[in-house]
């Protein structure tokens, strides 16, 4: 059996031989794209694994920012409440409604105040809320106040993860009492 194409003929024989040429072709062909294919799954892993590791340092930074802003707030709330007692009604109004300004924003923006009590246990405290200066100690010689709060001096702040943990931006500074 032959096959005629533009005034050649081929033959059964030849024809089997261009056809095992050409599957031998393909299948060298597909290992070498295959190959090629396994060499390049490690480097897509890699740039995607970079671009994991990128984002979260971009996130980490971008958190660095927010919270030194938001550090700088609370520092202007700490100060408003300071000059808030003066006695002239006027600075007192004016000052009121700066507080409540930053309120709506730490609102806006899910900043909480870390509630701590008062007589709370300080062991049952997380150590990344609160500060404890030797200085904050009040002499009880009352067991049952031993380790436990006395009051809050400043309030701490912070917000919510992602994972529903605390994201602390300041921690509370407290006064304890202590053994007499």
């Amino acid at each position: 059996m032959s096959i005629e194409s533009k005034n050649q003929k081929i033959d059964s024989k030849e024809l089997k031989e261009l056809s095992d040429l050409i599957v031998k072709s393909v299948t060298i062909n597909s290992q070498y794209f295959e190959t090629l294919k396994d060499s390049i799954l490690p480097l897509k892993q890699i740039i995607e694994s970079q671009k994991h590791e990128i984002d979260r340092l971009r996130e980490g930074y971008d958190f660095k920012i927010k919270k030194r802003f938001i550090l700088r707030l609370i520092d202007i709330r700490k100060r408003i409440d300071f000059f808030s007692k003066s006695e002239n009604e006027e600075v007192t109004s004016i000052l009121k409604s700066i507080n409540e300004i930053l309120d709506y924003m730490f609102n806006v923006e899910g900043i909480k105040v870390l509630n701590h009590k008062k007589n709370e246990s300080i062991d049952k405290i997380d150590a990344d809320e609160i500060e404890i200066y030797e200085e904050n100690a009040v002499q009880t010689d009352e067991k049952e106040k031993m380790g436990r709060v006395e009051s809050i001096i400043e309030n701490g702040y912070f917000i919510d993860n992602f994972d529903g943990s605390k994201l602390v931006l300041k921690k509370s500074i407290i006064s304890f009492y202590k053994k007499g």
